[in-house]
């Protein structure tokens, strides 16, 4: 039960992450704290996801260390899955931050 309520907020952390830095690109830098702010959040979120994904990583991991034989599918399936989410919280970290330096570098300094 706790690997499936963990893997649904990783993906929901994610969703809002996405929707924020989408939402912050789509708004452009017009109200430019605003669009700062949903920079901020949307990595603040990814952060919480990338940490709850280690949390269920790291626990799949000690579970799948103690069976002998077979692994059950579903714990495996489970694990590839948080194991393929950290490449996304990577790409979605780096354009987070390559979307905040831009921010910063398109506003000139400027308030």
């Amino acid at each position: 039960m706790f690997m499936h309520t963990n893997l649904r907020n990783v993906g929901l952390f994610t969703s809002a992450s996405i929707a924020c830095l989408t939402y912050a690109g789509r708004i452009g830098q017009r109200p430019f704290l605003l669009h700062l702010f949903l920079l901020f959040v949307s990595m603040a979120l990814l952060i919480v996801a990338y940490f709850l994904n280690s949390t269920l990583y790291t626990t799949l991991t000690k579970t799948i260390g103690r069976f002998e034989g077979d692994v059950p599918g579903n714990i495996s399936m489970v694990h590839d899955i948080s194991y393929y989410m950290f490449m996304v919280h990577y790409i979605f970290i780096m354009i987070g931050i390559a979307a905040i330096f831009l921010a910063f570098y398109k506003n000139g300094g400027k308030k």
